[in-house]
């Protein structure tokens, strides 16, 4: 059976290697009725195994008389083919609103346009729809699987917060959520949303597929005015805006590495209403 698989009859496709060789060998004499040894994966000392030479012809017939112990190597089993993931073209970002940033439009989707901000007026509470914040979109590049649960996540993971002694990876979740055919949003209505409109500081939006999008408004951006009756001027706040991209990084690549994906992602920071603005 040696010889045979030498020969070609343990090849693969042409290929001969020193495992399949032995799988070979093993497989053929463990079921050849004419054998007397029983070789198996995972030998026991003194279990038989394949005898190809001893020191003084011991196995040979009408060699020198007494057993010879034959001391068996263990099998290490061979670690499993990684498979590499194969790219995927990220779409998510350009289906939402993010593809023109040249353009009015940019950043505003279905989601986008419940950011707000109420205001207490006499006969009732106003909405002001904003007119810039923070946009992060998370999105996989490769096809490997991402196994997420929309309902599991729309119950879980309102007001979760992450626990961490890093600052950087402390990350609180949105306390309300509802859900679509393919996504969960977690979202902050404002605290005084009476008005009979959906008003929302923030939101998470989680993609069956893996993809994210976070709008931030309440701590990242304002319109100051320098006077009550003034017109102002729209106001972005550098150190607060770094925070929040980091924070919101480790708590994307958290929900991902829950849902058994460790490849690569694309990671947009989109500024939105940024003409005639002020960093600060």
């Amino acid at each position: 059976h040696l010889l045979e698989g030498l020969r070609g009859k343990a090849s693969v496709n042409g290929v001969l290697t020193a495992s399949q060789l032995m799988n070979y060998v093993y497989q053929k004499v463990g079921t050849d009725p004419r054998s007397n040894q029983t070789p198996h994966f995972g030998h026991l000392e003194g279990d038989g195994d394949f005898i190809l030479c001893t020191p003084n012809g011991e196995h040979l017939p009408g060699g020198p008389g007494g057993d010879f112990l034959v001391k068996p190597v263990v099998e290490r089993p061979e670690p499993p083919l990684e498979v590499l993931p194969v790219s995927a073209k990220p779409e998510f970002a350009e289906r939402n609103g993010y593809a023109h940033p040249d353009r009015v439009s940019f950043g505003l989707n279905e989601w986008a346009t419940k950011l707000g901000i109420c205001e207490r007026q006499e006969g009732g509470v106003q909405v002001h729809r904003l007119s810039h914040w923070l946009s992060l979109v998370v999105e996989p590049v490769s096809n490997q699987p991402v196994n997420l649960d929309i309902a599991d996540l729309a119950r879980t993971l309102p007001n979760h917060a992450t626990r961490s002694d890093k600052p950087y990876e402390q990350f609180t979740m949105p306390s309300q959520a509802i859900t679509t055919a393919k996504s969960a949003i977690l979202f902050e209505p404002h605290t005084w949303e009476d008005s009979g409109e959906e008003c929302w500081n923030r939101f998470v939006r989680i993609e069956i597929t893996g993809a994210m999008e976070y709008c931030h408004h309440s701590k990242v951006a304002r319109i100051y005015r320098p006077k009550p009756d003034a017109a102002g001027f729209k106001i972005f706040y550098y150190v607060q805006i770094i925070g929040i991209i980091w924070t919101f990084l480790y708590e994307a690549k958290r929900i991902l590495s829950n849902a058994g994906y460790q490849a690569g992602v694309r990671y947009l920071v989109n500024l939105i209403g940024t003409r005639d603005s002020v960093l600060v």
